[in-house]
């Protein structure tokens, strides 16, 4: 209950979606609680995917939260579309995207070109040290530059 509190706080809250149907779908939801909006960042235009966030609140017993959410403005941008490079870094693109969005898309910029595996590889290599090496990690390992 504490959390829910400290989440009716927050100016946003972020989600990392992946869709059930569809493996390669990963995206994000901003919800902007002061500005009541949600923006959803994705390269696939579904407009269903408000309305089934709702339905997620509503089945987790969180109806407060989900009749409050399902009247906010609603943002879809296809901004988030970096090329299919194979099926490969849709994690990793996702991680980019939080760490990059602060809510405005006019002002975004998230450092990653269209296609640029090398650019994702380096990205890859990047979350991996800092996941390996983080205090959080109870079996942290030493890694050696």
């Amino acid at each position: 209950m504490q959390a829910l509190s400290r989440l009716s706080r927050a100016e946003k809250v972020f989600f990392l979606v992946a869709d059930e149907e569809d493996n390669d779908d990963v995206y994000i939801v901003c919800f902007n609680m002061k500005k009541e909006k949600i923006t959803i960042l994705d390269s696939i235009e579904d407009k269903t995917k408000k309305k089934r966030m709702c339905q997620y609140f509503n089945e987790t017993n969180l109806e407060q939260k989900a009749s409050k959410i399902s009247k906010f403005s609603f943002k879809l941008t296809k901004k988030a579309c970096y090329g299919n490079m194979e099926g490969m870094g849709v994690g990793v693109i996702a991680m980019r995207q939080l760490e990059t969005f602060k809510g405005n898309l006019n002002t975004w910029k998230m450092d990653l070109n269209k296609n640029d595996v090398n650019g994702l590889r380096m990205l890859c290599v990047r979350y991996c040290y800092e996941m390996l090496t983080s205090d959080h990690n109870q079996v942290a390992v030493e890694v050696k530059m």
